[in-house]
Formats: C-alpha cells, sequence, structure tokens
C-alpha cells in the first residue's frame, strides 16, 4: 500500500480512536453541555466533524454521508460520525493517490 494512504489511514484510525475513548459512556445531556459563550457544544462539535468527513468523502469520489442528526440525538450524530469514518477508510483503501 502506498505511504500516503497509509498515513491518511492511520490518521482516520487514530481520529476513531480518540473521539470513540472520549465519547464512550458520555452521560445524558453530555451533548448540550455549555462551556460558555460562543463555544460550540459536543454534539455542534460532532456534527461539524462529521460535516468535514462527508466532505472528504465526497471529495475522495464517495458518495456523501447522510445530512447532521441534530434532531436525531447526540448518540444518532456519533454512530453517523463513526460511519462516516469507516466510509471515507474503506473509500481510501480502494482509490488510487
Amino acid at each position: 500500500m502506498h505511504e500516503r494512504r497509509e498515513l491518511l489511514l492511520h490518521f482516520l484510525a487514530t481520529l476513531d480512536y480518540r473521539t470513540s475513548k472520549a465519547l464512550d459512556g458520555a452521560p445524558a445531556g453530555f451533548g448540550d453541555f455549555q462551556a460558555g459563550e460562543g463555544v460550540r457544544t459536543p454534539a455542534e462539535l460532532v456534527a461539524h466533524m462529521s460535516s468535514l468527513l462527508s466532505y472528504t468523502l465526497v471529495s475522495f469520489g464517495g458518495a456523501a454521508g447522510d445530512p447532521p442528526g441534530r434532531s436525531a440525538g447526540f448518540h444518532a450524530e456519533i454512530a453517523r460520525f463513526q460511519q462516516l469514518l469507516r466510509r471515507l477508510a474503506s473509500t481510501l483503501a480502494a482509490s488510487p493517490l
């Protein structure tokens, strides 16, 4: 496998691991935590990261991800983020760089 592809896949795996460690077992209501004025909530951060992954997926020739699931809840958005990570990793593994 090409070095750049391996590095990108490693970055995605690290992102998956780190976000899983930070979000696993998050208590009810954590997604709406307000750290301060003008600071994104955890739910908004995950939705933003999902949007970035979806854009990246399209850039590499994959299909866009589902639209943000804010109304579906924080844990649904975490699942969407993880699904997008897996889809992007699969797309990168299969595409020429």
